[in-house]
């Protein structure tokens, strides 16, 4: 498959233009969404390490997403009386919640400690069902680890909700977050989460949950979502 970039969807909304007039603030969300695609993808390839009966979750799966949107929104994309479809920051936001979607089927993604993880009701809740027995202390390891991963199977949309506000930390003790920039995380971190949560929400509360217009960014009165 070609690369993602190739899609009418990015070549509408985020890829390089001549004589562009919004040049500066396309160029701000398309390396910024390159950025965070980087930090999605090695996130990715920790997937299988909890859940290795998956079918591909990694980078290209997320790219595809793409292709799939293409094929969804058709000709409508490239214009609605004059206008584009969807504009950039749209497309940034789209984008974003295609890769954080899936993320969190892996324990490196949730940055929570297992024990916290075991004491939830959730989980406990999930171990009684999978073993019709309580949680206790003697349980095995091989056991936890089947848990773990219908858990993370279980909660990956919730957690996609905070995932773009979530920072991980180096061994050197600096924090990283999967979208850098600062002011683009602020005003857009809800949207993304909730748009990428939403893949397992009833189709009846998408209309609910995304009627409300967010406004403008900071650096650009152009775009709106």
């Amino acid at each position: 498959m070609e690369s993602f970039i190739q899609t009418k969807l990015w070549q509408n909304t985020l890829a390089e233009r001549q004589n562009d007039a919004q040049e500066q603030s396309r160029a701000r969300l398309r390396v910024a969404y390159l950025t965070f695609r980087n930090r999605a993808s090695q996130l990715a390839d920790e997937i299988p390490l909890n859940l290795p009966y998956l079918t591909k979750h990694d980078i290209t799966h997320l790219d595809a997403l793409w292709w799939l949107a293409d094929r969804i929104i058709g000709d409508d994309l490239l214009t609605r009386e004059g206008h584009a479809f969807i504009n950039p920051l749209e497309a940034f936001v789209l984008g974003c919640a295609f890769l954080i979607h899936d993320l969190a089927h892996s324990e490196a993604a949730l940055q929570l400690p297992l024990s916290e993880i075991r004491s939830s009701r959730t989980y406990q809740d999930l171990f009684a069902t999978i073993y019709k027995i309580n949680l206790r202390e003697d349980i095995t390891e091989s056991q936890h680890k089947e848990v773990l991963g219908a858990y993370l199977r279980e909660t990956h949309a919730t957690h996609a909700l905070d995932l773009v506000k979530q920072h991980w930390t180096s061994p050197e003790g600096t924090q990283h977050f999967l979208l850098m920039d600062e002011e683009l995380r602020g005003f857009l971190a809800n949207s993304i989460g909730r748009l990428a949560a939403s893949h397992h929400w009833p189709v009846s509360r998408l209309p609910d949950e995304f009627s409300f217009p967010v406004g403008s960014p900071p650096f650009s009165a152009v775009w709106r979502l």
